[in-house]
């Protein structure tokens, strides 16, 4: 099992056993008004669900779990990606192994690419990357 999974499978039972408890104490609360306006226009500055691994402030920009983008630009994608799993930086170990897991998962299926060549020329670039997505599972 890979090292980030190791490490999930110890965080996993603490944060399902916090959420249970924030349910408990606080699951009467409201959490904020809405109005249709403001749905259809991104929810900007509107608090709508718990996401504890980034956020987004108008004055600090993108906020990734509690580190502000700007404080992390040195770091590879592969740590980013760790930090916002886990909370935390991966260790030297952790990071070689992670990287190595990636490397085993780089080739795309002939398949995948066929399916995509069938789309239409002015399809949407989201649209191919779903349908890709879609393809490979």
């Amino acid at each position: 099992m890979s090292l980030l999974k190791q490490e999930l499978r110890k965080q996993i039972p603490r944060v399902q056993n916090e959420i249970k408890q924030l349910i408990i104490d606080k699951g009467d609360e409201k959490i904020s008004d809405v109005t249709v306006a403001q749905a259809f226009s991104g929810l900007r500055g509107i608090k709508a669900f718990v996401c504890d691994t980034s956020s987004v402030s108008a004055d600090k920009g993108l906020i990734i779990r509690g580190i502000p983008l700007l404080g992390i630009t040195h770091i590879l994608p592969e740590e980013v990606f760790f930090l916002l799993l886990t909370g935390r930086l991966p260790s030297k170990d952790e990071l070689a192994d992670l990287k190595k897991d990636f490397s085993s998962h780089l080739e795309v299926p002939d398949y995948v690419w066929r399916v995509l060549s069938e789309m239409p020329d002015d399809a949407h670039p989201m649209t191919l990357f779903n349908t890709g997505i879609l393809a490979m599972q």
